[in-house]
């Protein structure tokens, strides 16, 4: 199945890559054809010496151009029309060209041998129907719309002569008349007096054989045969890199000699396995979970399958019903309900030997939404919300160099301590910033803590923000109730009564604020020191900071408390309960079983 997405998706982009290429060839093509029919009247029909016009005013016939049937091209010659003959005995009834290019020395003579020669206005023979049969192409070249360029090439050779085949060119028989609808056949045959008009057929094939290679491709796609839509995407890239080469596939003279050119047939061949193996365990990945302890399992069945069994009349099976129903019911339907409730092997079995389930969700560990006001909070807002910091510091005990050694005695061990360290929140929903003039100013640019690598990240801080979330956890979190929150209006009411009080007012909270704005001269060093970056795109990168995060200091929590994951994830428990270590949960359970 890996292989077959991934030939898919190779045919998919193989396919547009190509539809694009087309659309150029076809707009440059186009552009040369729509200057050829400048020279051409509209008025009346065209004339001979109008295709000459047309076509850069040159006439050559070459031994590679000639039509099949010369009687298409040329006519016979009068008796009494005097043939000149050269030095070497050979007759000439057409004036030969030169061509320093492709001179060939002959054993016998040594005389080059002529490919090209000029056009015998006696000789050449050129249809009225040819030349109406050349314009209509480039007209319909020119008027063809860029969405059907594909189908119009395709069908550009259209021709329903009964001794017609794909294989060979077209009978000398071959008219309109005779269910013949080609546009290249006039062209074609008379594109062997002009060398401009065989360029321009040479590109039009070209296009025509991309096009094909396109549907080909396309077609297979439905056919259900491996092969052969792999045989038809290699034969469509075979023919890109043919007809249009990129200048990007060609050797580069700046690029690294050393460097190994990596194909996609290289990486899966080396990683093909590890790359089938990974999208397996993709595709059969459970997204389904028990309802009653909410995890994972392949081994799920409806409660209304399990009426027959065993002990399924228990009382602990009868509570999780109700408090099922109670909690998950979408439906009023008791039957439906049931059928649509999930359980899994090992919550049913627990539950027929009538047991109590320790991670079962109503054993206080269901996973209560987090609201769209924390979701919505970035890195710096979110810890302005946070009672305490995780604080992790990690040693390596030992470091391996010797390559020699057995790879799991080159793999060093890390050990770690975590500590949580005090925040305080109460501080941080005070916290206004200086200046303070209209809600708008609540958004700061607050630039953290120098890293080892000599950056500070900075981010956005709307309070706006901040406060709103603050004022959801007032309302659904017992932890967060003696924290103040403010809504806009209050906020607006406190920069009035800021702006018309005096400076007696105390403001010392705000020294224990994670917030502190700096000044002129430490924002002048940590910017001729330090390189400044923003966490995203949304942050200008030419905008100062003002404020900075301070460092998080004091004696760490007890990490024994009951509460400090509560305090530590406002994000993972937004209502203050269901935590890892919770007093009220009946049925203990290990740290494993939470996790």
């Amino acid at each position: 199945m890996f292989n077959i997405e991934l030939l898919f998706n190779k045919a998919e982009h193989q396919i547009k890559a190509a539809t694009a290429r087309v659309k150029k060839l076809h707009i440059k093509t186009s552009h040369k054809v729509h200057e050829c029919l400048q020279h051409v009247p509209t008025n009346c029909s065209p004339t001979e010496a109008d295709m000459v016009t047309a076509f850069e005013g040159q006439r050559s016939h070459t031994t590679s151009s000639e039509p099949y049937f010369w009687e298409q091209s040329s006519k016979t010659c009068s008796v009494s029309v005097a043939i000149p003959i050269d030095d070497t005995g050979q007759a000439h009834v057409y004036k030969p060209i030169p061509s320093p290019h492709l001179k060939e020395e002959n054993s016998k003579t040594e005389s080059p041998v002529t490919r090209t020669w000029e056009c015998n206005s006696d000789l050449c023979n050129i249809q009225e129907e040819q030349i109406k049969g050349t314009v209509q192409l480039l007209n319909s070249i020119e008027s063809v719309k860029p969405d059907s360029v594909r189908d119009f090439y395709v069908n550009i050779n259209q021709c329903k002569y009964e001794t017609r085949s794909d294989c060979f060119g077209h009978s000398v028989h071959c008219t309109p008349q005779s269910g013949c609808d080609s546009l290249l056949r006039p062209a074609r045959t008379l594109s062997c007096h002009f060398p401009y008009l065989r360029s321009l057929i040479r590109r039009i094939y070209d296009i025509r054989c991309l096009c094909q290679c396109i549907q080909a491709a396309a077609y297979s796609m439905s056919s259900g045969d491996y092969k052969t839509l792999a045989a038809a995407v290699q034969h469509l890239q075979d023919a890109v890199e043919q007809i249009c080469p990129v200048a990007s596939m060609a050797p580069n003279s700046a690029a690294d000699p050393q460097r190994p050119l990596v194909t996609e047939d290289m990486i899966l061949k080396q990683y093909g396995k590890s790359l089938q193996e990974t999208a397996k365990k993709r595709d059969t990945y459970n997204t389904d979970s028990c309802d009653v302890c909410e995890q994972l399992r392949k081994d799920l069945r409806s409660i209304k399958s399990c009426e027959k069994l065993k002990g399924c009349q228990s009382e602990k099976l009868e509570n999780v019903i109700d408090l099922l129903y109670q909690n998950k019911t979408k439906h009023e339907d008791i039957d439906k309900f049931l059928e649509d409730m999930k359980i899994c092997s090992y919550c049913i079995d627990k539950l027929r030997k009538n047991k109590d389930i320790n991670r079962s969700i109503f054993n206080r560990l269901m996973v209560i939404p987090t609201p769209e006001c924390i979701t919505e909070l970035n890195v710096f807002e979110r810890t302005l919300i946070k009672f305490c910091m995780p604080c992790v510091t990690i040693i390596r005990l030992g470091q391996i160099t010797n390559k020699n050694r057995p790879h799991n005695e080159l793999t060093s061990a890390l050990k770690g301590r975590i500590a949580y360290l005090p925040v305080n929140v109460e501080a941080n929903a005070k916290f206004l910033p200086e200046n303070l003039m209209n809600v708008d100013s609540l958004a700061l640019l607050v630039g953290g803590q120098p890293t080892q690598n000599k950056k500070i990240w900075t981010s956005q801080v709307d309070l706006t923000k901040v406060h709103k979330a603050l004022m959801w956890l007032h309302q659904h979190n017992h932890l967060y109730k003696e924290v103040p929150a403010y809504t806009v209006t209050d906020l607006e009411n406190i920069m009035h009564e800021k702006t018309e009080s005096s400076d007696n007012t105390d403001y010392s909270f705000q020294d224990s604020a994670l917030l502190k704005k700096i000044d002129d001269a430490t924002r002048s060093y940590l910017y001729e020191n330090f390189s400044v970056q923003p966490l995203s795109s949304n942050v200008p990168s030419d905008v100062v900071i003002d404020y900075q995060l301070n460092k998080v200091s004091g004696h760490s929590m007890n990490i024994f408390d009951s509460d400090l994951d509560l305090k530590a994830f406002p994000e993972l428990f937004p209502t203050g309960e269901n935590g890892i270590k919770d007093n009220l949960r009946e049925l203990k359970i290990a740290t494993t079983d939470f996790i």
